[in-house]
């Protein structure tokens, strides 16, 4: 959809607000950061997270120029296969509709919550995982 709606194709009925199309949770970075396909931008504002995004790339600005410049790096490499989406991390005023009409047709996704909300995400699914590792508790006396 929001390559869709970048292309400024017809849609039936009142069209989402492209901002809130391309918004992203905490866990929803972690997913899309694990896809090879994905490039994800880090602006500077968000710099901590960089260490945090396995092969994410530090920009220093949120200028659509910047980021098509990344782009165009990013394609020119052949090894990484066809790109699927860009994953910008970025600051709440950052003008999505903008960015997303500079890159078209490649989708644009946005994560512009805090650098904590990720690390606290990150955190709280490695408890989870642990847990699954452990297994389920075993009653008393259940001989095992």
């Amino acid at each position: 959809m929001p390559a869709w709606q970048a292309s400024e194709y017809d849609v039936l009925g009142k069209a989402p607000n492209l901002a809130e199309l391309t918004k992203l949770t905490a866990s929803e970075l972690w997913i899309e950061s694990q896809f090879a396909s994905n490039l994800i931008l880090v602006a500077a504002s968000q710099g901590t997270l960089q260490k945090q995004i396995k092969g994410a790339l530090l920009m220093t600005d949120e200028k659509p120029k910047t980021i098509q410049s990344a782009l165009k790096q990013r394609i020119k490499k052949p090894n990484y296969g066809a790109l699927a989406s860009v994953v910008l991390v970025a600051s709440k005023d950052t003008d999505v509709n903008v960015i997303s009409q500079a890159i078209k047709p490649i989708p644009l996704l946005v994560y512009s919550d805090t650098p904590d909300a990720f690390v606290s995400q990150l955190t709280q699914q490695a408890a989870v995982w642990s847990a699954h590792e452990r297994g389920p508790k075993q009653p008393k006396g259940c001989g095992r």
